[in-house]
């Protein structure tokens, strides 16, 4: 048990236990604090100049990816910055997008750290350094997925509701899916080889290695997210109930 003495903002949890927390810092914009799996803080960091909003940890724990926004020359900027948390030393920002909001990230097992934003998605190598950046292209972010490296993104053009897009990209941030749907996505969840969106009360399969089509089925009209049981077969997250919907 941890208890800690200001609000927490976000968290992430390694396989091994370890884990890392976000939280509120009197005099600084936010904190991020690593634990060990006996729940010993093991590494401290105090940001000054982005707002930290999101961490991922890698699997054993030993690296941490934190996205961090601010505002900037009128308009929202981001940051994602990479850790390694047995070395306690200033770091600066691995990356950094104008006009950009991070909303999410994950650290994969092909070390690589995926960020989600309103505007771009970026998959940065957290060896090289180097990134790889998908533009919505004017396009608003309804929904997104991210699944060990792979990320699933739900678009739709502004002000329609007559036409939406599933987008599959890869942990090298190449697209290996890009899919025309008939109306706005509403979720969006990945398997294995398998992607599926949430529209209109119905559940539509895609493969997520070409973005063909593979089967739907019937969400109801109060679905508000899925989540896949697998390939062929999903839960569906009603108003008031969790219900269990083949694909075949």
């Amino acid at each position: 048990k941890t208890a800690v003495q200001q609000n927490i903002l976000a968290g992430a949890l390694a396989g091994n236990g370890r884990y890392a927390l976000i939280t509120e810092a009197d005099g600084y914009l936010g904190c991020m604090t690593a634990y060990d799996s006996n729940n010993k803080a093991v590494f401290r960091y105090w940001f000054s100049d982005y707002y930290p909003t999101a961490v991922a940890l890698n699997r054993d724990g030993t690296r941490a990816a934190v996205a961090a926004v601010t505002a900037k020359d009128g308009g929202m900027s981001s940051a994602v910055y990479l850790f390694d948390l047995g070395e306690n030393k200033t770091v600066s920002p691995a990356a950094v997008y104008s006009e950009n909001m991070m909303l999410d990230i994950s650290w994969s097992d092909k070390d690589t750290v995926s960020a989600v934003g309103d505007r771009l998605t970026s998959v940065i190598n957290a060896g090289s350094r180097t990134k790889s950046d998908y533009d919505y292209q004017g396009m608003q972010l309804k929904a997104y997925c991210m699944d060990n490296g792979r990320t699933a993104l739900g678009l739709s053009a502004f002000g329609s509701a007559q036409s939406g897009r599933l987008v599959v990209l890869n942990a090298s941030g190449g697209v290996t899916a890009n899919t025309t749907i008939a109306q706005d996505p509403v979720s969006v969840s990945l398997y294995g080889d398998a992607a599926a969106v949430l529209s209109q009360g119905k559940v539509l399969f895609y493969s997520a290695a070409t973005g063909s089509p593979a089967g739907s089925c019937s969400a109801g009209s109060d679905a508000r997210a899925i989540a896949l049981r697998d390939e062929t077969s999903v839960y569906i997250l009603g108003v008031s109930e969790i219900r269990y919907a083949d694909g075949k």
